[in-house]
C-alpha cells in the first residue's frame, strides 16, 4: 500500500519560488479551480481567447483575486499594513503585478504555450 504523501511535501512540489522584474523574490502557487472560476468563465473549458478576454474585461478584479491567492510569501493584502511578512498590494510596482499575473497564469497551466500544447492534442475519439 502507498504512504500517504505529507501536505508539506505536497506543497513544495505545486508552489515554485520566482524573480521579479524589481529583483525581489517570492512564492507562488497555481491558481485554484475555484478562483479560477471567478475570473475565468470555465464552463466549456479555457483556451487562450477567453484568458485574454477575461484580462481585458476583469483586470483589476483579477488582480485583486488572483495575486493574494497565489502569493504565498511574502503574503498580499488588499488594506495597508507595516505587519511583517505581509504586503500591501498597493505597494507593488506594476511591472511586479503584472509579472506575478504572467507567472501565476504559467505555472497554472494557463500561459499561451500551455494552453496552445493542449489544443494541439487530439481529443479521444467515440468508440464506433
Amino acid at each position: 500500500m502507498s504512504k500517504v504523501t505529507d501536505a508539506n511535501e505536497y506543497r513544495r512540489k505545486v508552489r515554485k519560488i520566482i524573480e521579479l522584474p524589481s529583483g525581489a523574490v517570492f512564492e507562488i502557487r497555481k491558481l485554484s479551480p475555484l478562483r479560477m472560476a471567478e475570473v475565468i468563465d470555465i464552463g466549456d473549458g479555457v483556451d487562450q481567447v477567453k484568458i485574454a478576454n477575461s484580462i481585458r474585461d476583469n483586470l483589476v478584479t483579477l488582480m485583486r483575486v488572483v495575486i493574494p491567492s497565489c502569493v504565498v510569501r511574502p503574503k498580499i493584502v488588499l488594506y495597508d499594513t507595516d505587519k511583517k511578512g505581509e504586503l500591501s498590494f498597493d505597494d507593488l510596482e506594476p511591472d511586479d503585478l503584472y509579472a506575478l499575473l504572467d507567472q501565476v497564469y504559467e505555472h497554472s497551466g494557463l500561459g499561451p504555450d500551455e494552453i496552445e500544447e493542449r489544443e494541439d492534442f487530439p481529443e479521444e475519439q467515440d468508440a464506433e
